[in-house]
């Protein structure tokens, strides 16, 4: 695994670690079994193996899985050969890595510098054979495979190149793909699609023999884990006690092999030497080489930079001294050769270049051809003509696009040649180096760069939007598979989300310009024009939105007015977007909402708003899942309060209940995901309360809580308990428990202590809201009983003194039981032990 400077700066100890941790958890994790099945998530049971295996590896799998370790450099020939060997003199003072290999344990840490090789080291150690050689001598010969699952984190790239999600997914995706037999059943019906880290993670644990977090896997003598990352003191306390190496410390003889074979071999140096007295010659080139050694610490980017800048004089025919001058005016720390470089840039080509990075920036996964439709003059030209689009006219501005990114640039972008020079959509152009991208965006002298030179009518995060559509019109149905047109819709909407908050106004032209080409693709197919909108008929999107959307009546249900569950799911009401301005709303477009609610007459408002709402909210636990959802939330949070003040009935009948009681679930279920903006949800839970949502409902939660894998703690102390609770109980359980609480208990702990609560929570209660808490129900299946029985759980109804007895002093804190104390998870899960005893001596329960 190779790591980088902005994944995971903490440790177990770290205080600051908790918060995150709870932010990483997922309601997801916790849907009960009871679910409707759905068409893309079927359990084992309903699918041949091989199918159900294939569609497990398919979830696992995203698109950039690989591609990190693919865009590494690869090493130089001979270089790095001195990790392999076999008596460690050439690491020396640093461990031994063969050694390791063979008989170590635990990690080995490569610390390096930035830019000092350290990906480009590792690829090299995943993909040379010598690895898996020795690693056979450690495994022994018991072992018929040793399996190296690998993984690169890349914090410019995606977001599952960039998160302990994505590691968890690609490293379980390449065990799971070499032995799919030990693909675990899933709980019945729960979705293959919903990875969340604490589910992952809870997988991994399962197999590889019970170990709870992913920094703690050497503690299997089976598992042995080779890293990567910058030296910062974080991870120097964590590793640096264990085998490692400083990478900058052994690379100075690699480093002296490189230089000299790219200057030495230039055909143009070679005729310089023709020219000037041989032993000058002779000696300005070793001294040039030395000084690149020399002021390079170990650093490769920055020799790749010198080397390069050397490389240009030589091709400009500069002379010896001239070059030698070169080298003398080259800054020594990336950052200020950065700097150096975009001072280079031609005054007037500045403007350009900064665009180019500016789009770059974005951390998308970008080709040339994104290049081309970002810097094609006739885009919103064509973009709204029903007329064909002119793709092939694109496609031939891509080698222009490429020879502008090269002579603007300055070589902090780089177009990476494809397979095959005919599809520019296998051309990459990436920066040159990761902290290219953090010098424009960390530093002074990068940021000001780009904002001197912004041109002022283009919004990259507009323009993007409509490069998108552009592909979508250039994909077309005939060329592209509906779900590949569905993935395409869904990043367009993301991009304008993007763009709307980043301009501050609706992005009309880009709604139209979708408008327009998915009436096209509809024409295109040859088919009649069904009646509904394309946003209902896009293949993927009824069951994406359903698949992802948890069904927060099956666990959370939010009753009012003594109504009952089955009365309210009578009511049905559907809140699936229809229209391209519910589909707008579902995806988080205020501005564009707002724009269309404007332009209806007022008697009309309502009663849109109230929909429109429900679609909002509908979307919020699923819509931009991969991106940052702290940062994209509030946004959703900040359209319905504007549909609120449309007039938007928040007692409003839904599939949930009300639209109050989704927004209810919602809260809890962010809170539990660790929701870190209490403001906002603060401000809009004051605006339902102003307008009149009902605050008198009962939230009742049917939550599962953990696997409680049961030691001698657990049954110490307990009294009153019978003898053969323990036999009963073999060695784990899972419990379920259903909780029903008041509105005013809720938001005291979602919402916290704060003037906005302290003031609408009195409200509720003047209204007739009570303190209600009581937990009605328990369910257990324990190790024993699942073996038996296989999955069903036992259910008790619990009376009064017994929810009293399990609830004790942490009250409500249980329904999020991770942050609970460690002494109070034990007193907790004791107190379920013995509820379950009395309650199976007294009788079984009914199964679930």
């Amino acid at each position: 695994m190779s790591n980088h400077s902005e994944v995971c700066k903490f440790e177990d100890d770290d205080d600051k670690f908790d918060p995150v941790k709870r932010a990483i958890g997922t309601m997801a994790d916790d849907a009960i079994a009871e679910q409707e099945k759905t068409a893309a998530d079927r359990s084992r049971n309903d699918l041949p193996a091989q199918e159900y295996i294939q569609n497990f590896l398919h979830s696992l799998h995203f698109p950039a899985i690989e591609s990190r370790q693919e865009e590494i450099a690869e090493a130089h020939k001979k270089t790095f050969n001195w990790i392999f060997d076999v008596f460690g003199d050439a690491v020396r003072p640093w461990s031994n890595f063969v050694e390791w290999l063979e008989t170590g344990q635990g990690t080995y840490w490569v610390s390096g510098k930035a830019g000092s090789g350290k990906s480009t080291l590792m690829s090299y150690i995943c993909e040379d054979a010598r690895t898996m050689k020795f690693l056979k001598t450690w495994a022994g010969s018991r072992v018929v495979e040793v399996l190296t699952p690998k993984f690169f984190f890349w914090s410019p790239g995606s977001p599952m190149q960039k998160t302990f999600v994505g590691l968890l997914r690609s490293l379980l995706y390449q065990i799971f793909r070499k032995y799919p037999e030990a693909i675990p059943q899933p709980a019945r019906n729960e979705p293959l699609s919903a990875w969340t880290e604490k589910r992952l993670r809870k997988i991994l644990e399962n197999i590889t023999r019970d170990i709870s977090l992913i920094s703690h896997l050497v503690q299997d003598a089976n598992i042995k884990v080779v890293l990567s990352c910058r030296p910062y003191s974080i991870f120097d306390r964590a590793f640096g006690s264990g085998a490692m190496l400083k990478l900058q410390d052994l690379t100075r003889g690699d480093i002296e092999m490189v230089v000299s074979d790219r200057l030495r071999t230039h055909p143009r140096l070679q005729s310089m030497a023709t020219q000037e007295p041989q032993n000058i010659f002779r000696d300005t080139i070793s001294s040039l080489i030395d000084d690149i050694v020399r002021k390079s610490e170990g650093v490769f980017l920055w020799v790749d930079l010198a080397v390069k800048d050397q490389i240009r004089g030589i091709n400009d025919e500069d002379s010896l001294v001239q070059l030698e001058e070169r080298l003398r005016t080259l800054p020594t720390e990336i950052e200020d050769v950065y700097a150096h470089m975009l001072n280079k840039i031609d005054k007037v080509h500045r403007k350009e270049a900064a665009w180019f990075l500016q789009f770059a920036l974005l951390e998308k996964s970008f080709n040339l051809l994104d290049f081309a439709l970002a810097n094609y003059a006739q885009l919103d030209y064509d973009l709204m003509s029903s007329a064909e689009f002119p793709s092939r006219k694109v496609i031939n501005s891509c080698k222009y696009t490429s020879r502008r990114i090269t002579t603007t640039c300055a070589g902090l972008l780089e177009v990476h040649e494809g397979t095959t020079n005919s599809d520019p959509r296998g051309v990459r152009v990436t920066f040159l180096h990761r902290t290219a991208a953090d010098f424009l965006i960390e530093f002074e002298q990068g940021r000001d760069f780009l904002v001197e030179n912004r041109s002022p009518n283009r919004n990259v995060f507009v323009v993007w939007a409509k490069v998108l559509v552009a592909k979508v019109r250039m994909v077309g149905f005939s060329h592209g598979t509906p779900s590949t047109i569905s993935v395409l819709i869904a990043t367009i909407m993301a991009a304008t989300f993007d763009a709307e908050w980043e301009t501050g106004v609706a992005q009309t032209a880009v709604c139209e310009y979708l408008e327009l080409a998915m009436k096209i693709l509809d024409q295109e197919r040859g088919e009649p024009l069904p009646e509904s909108h394309w946003c209902t008929r896009i293949d993927g999107w009824n069951i994406q939105y359903w698949q992802k959307t948890p069904k927060l009546e099956d666990h959370i249900f939010y009753s009012h007015s003594n109504e009952s569950r089955e009365e309210a799911a009578s009511r049905l009401v559907s809140e699936q977007p229809i229209d391209y301005l519910s589909f707008a709303a579902s995806r988080g477009l205020k501005f564009y909402v707002q724009q269309q609610m404007n332009l209806l007459p007022a008697d009309l408002h309502s009663r849109n708003a109230e929909y429109l709402l429900c679609c909002t909210l509908g979307s919020v636990f699923w819509v931009y899942e991969t991106r940052d959802r702290w940062a994209q939330i509030p946004r959703f949070l900040d359209l319905a309060c504007t549909l609120l003040n449309y007039g938007a009935n928040p007692n409003l009948p839904t599939v949930e209940g009300t639209i109050w009681g989704q927004f209810l679930a919602l809260m809890f279920a962010e809170y539990d995901l660790g929701c870190v903006d209490r403001n906002a949800w603060r401000t809009v839970f004051k605006c339902f309360i102003e307008h009149g949502a009902d605050t008198n409902g009962i939230l009742s939660i049917r939550r599962s809580l953990r696997t409680l894998k049961i030691d001698k703690r657990h049954l110490h102390g307990l009294s009153k308990i019978s003898s053969k609770l323990e036999n009963k109980l073999g060695l784990w359980c899972d419990y379920v428990c259903r909780i029903e609480l008041s509105v005013p208990r809720l938001a005291w702990n979602c919402l916290g202590d704060s003037t906005i609560n302290a003031k609408n929570l009195p409200v509720c209660m003047l209204n007739g809201a009570s303190s209600h808490l009581t937990c009605t129900e328990i369910s257990i299946r324990t190790s024993k009983h699942a073996y038996e029985t296989g999955e069903k759980f036992d259910t008790w109804e619990l009376s009064q003194n017994q929810s009293d007895r399990l609830l004790g002093v942490h009250g409500e804190s249980v329904l999020f039981f991770e942050r609970l104390a460690e002494s109070g998870r034990l007193e907790f899960e004791r107190c379920v032990l013995q509820l379950y005893d009395e309650l199976s001596t007294k009788g079984p329960g009914h199964s679930r």
